[in-house]
Formats: structure tokens, C-alpha cells, sequence
């Protein structure tokens, strides 16, 4: 599993993706705090961060589909179980970074006026709650995703764009007696 694990956090290090996702994290965390400057905790400047989490665990795990990079994985030797469950891990790893990134701003931007007068131990609660439901919501879609055996792909879809029933449908090109129609597969 540790093999798993540090060939995930290889791939996330040289994602463009994590790197955009872990911007977006850190500047909604930033927006959160001003807006909250003035004393007004809405619930709803949180959204974002699960919504950042949700898209970054959905596109890798679909990504990883659709490459089979799952199943070259297994096919290597790696236990089935060892790869979902450093799968699961890094995915839980992210959710976590993610709400860091997330918090770190927002506690600073927070901390010269309205934390001041927040006791401690409300403070740690919430930090912490902000925490696990950052765990269980990338617990959730990472299962999601797994489940979903589609992943967007079109092979699952034959779509034919051509309006007559006997021509058949061609993997991505042109037929060559109606000439500009595409099909899809």
C-alpha cells in the first residue's frame, strides 16, 4: 500500500489540477474571511471548499479510469484492496489539505478582530468539525466515484449522429458515403 500511496502523491505533485484546485481552496478561504470580517458567519461562503474537493476527487479518480491506470496498477501485482485503499487514504489526504488550505486564511485574515472574542475551546471545536466533514465528504465522493462505472466516457454511449438507420456507427470518423457526418462511440 505504501508503493500505492507514494505513486499517488507523485502523480498529485505534478498535477496542474491539484496545484489550480489548492489556488482555488486557498482564495475562497480568503474570500470567506473577509466576508466574515464584519461578523456574519454564512454558512454558505463554505460551500466552495466542498465543492473544489468534489471536483478535484472526481476528475483524478475518473481520470484513473479512464486510463486504467487502476487496472495497470493491479495487473502489476498490487493487491486490489491495497490500491482502493491508498486510493481512499490520498483522497481523505487532499479533502484534509484542502480544508487547511481553506481554514489557514481565513483564521488569519480572522484572527485581528472577530476571533478575538471567541473562546478557545469553541474555536478548536469548530476547526475541528470543519475537519471530519472535510474526511466525510471526500470519503463519499471518493466511493461515488469508484461506483460510477460510466466515468463520461463515450464508448458507453454509442451515439450515432447520422439520422439513417443502415449506416453504422464508425469509432470517431467519417463515413465515407455521407461525407462530413461524424459518429461518435
Amino acid at each position: 500500500m505504501r508503493k500505492c500511496l507514494s505513486a499517488e502523491i507523485y502523480r498529485c505533485r505534478r498535477s496542474p489540477l491539484f496545484w489550480l484546485m489548492l489556488l482555488a481552496s486557498v482564495l475562497a478561504g480568503v474570500f470567506y474571511g473577509i466576508v466574515s470580517m464584519s461578523g456574519s458567519f454564512e454558512d454558505i461562503f463554505v460551500v466552495p471548499l466542498f465543492v473544489i474537493s468534489a471536483a478535484f476527487i472526481s476528475l483524478n479518480t475518473g481520470r484513473e479510469y479512464t486510463d486504467n491506470t487502476i487496472r495497470n496498477k493491479i495487473i502489476t501485482g498490487a493487491p486490489k484492496t491495497a490500491v482502493l485503499l491508498a486510493k481512499l487514504v490520498f483522497d481523505v489526504g487532499t479533502g484534509v489539505l484542502f480544508c487547511a488550505a481553506f481554514l489557514a486564511p481565513c483564521v488569519i485574515i480572522l484572527s485581528f478582530g472577530v476571533l478575538s472574542k471567541i473562546p478557545a475551546s469553541v474555536l478548536f471545536w469548530t476547526l475541528a468539525g470543519f475537519v471530519l466533514l472535510s474526511v466525510v465528504w471526500a470519503v463519499l465522493f471518493t466511493v461515488v466515484s469508484m461506483l460510477i462505472s460510466a466515468k463520461g466516457r463515450w464508448r458507453h454511449h454509442k451515439l450515432c449522429l447520422n439520422y439513417r438507420r443502415h449506416a453504422p456507427c464508425l469509432p470517431a470518423g467519417i463515413h465515407p458515403q455521407t461525407a462530413g457526418i461524424y459518429y461518435l462511440n
